[in-house]
């Protein structure tokens, strides 16, 4: 809805602060204060844009996904990832380790059972 504007919002940001700093150096103050307002211009731009998408995820009530997105924009919520390995043989490697630990168990049982 206001991707396309918003990223050229978005891009002309560094471009004005570049612009501000050159002219903060070469000392000259009307051009000083118009770099500050354009800067300060495309930054309420790109805060007005922004609003109005989060804005635009509470309009319908109804559409709890939609609202979701919104409060995760909020929020700045992230999907953590999964802590599982996409390792196949991981399974087989646990497989093996708690049969040799449940041998090793009997077997301490057995000795342990025959000493007393």
């Amino acid at each position: 809805m206001f991707g396309d504007k918003n990223r050229a919002s978005l891009r002309e940001i560094p471009l004005c602060k570049k612009s501000r700093d050159s002219t903060f150096r070469a000392g000259d103050k009307a051009a000083l204060r118009t770099a500050r307002a354009k800067l300060s211009r495309a930054i309420r731009e790109v805060k007005r844009t922004h609003g109005q998408r989060i804005h635009g995820h509470f309009q319908d009530s109804r559409d709890s996904w939609c609202m979701w997105q919104g409060i995760q924009a909020i929020t700045n919520y992230k999907t953590t990832p999964s802590a599982c390995d996409s390792d196949a043989s991981l399974p087989d490697a646990l497989n093996d380790f708690y049969a040799q630990l449940t041998s090793t168990l009997r077997f301490c049982a057995v000795v342990q059972h025959r000493t007393t």
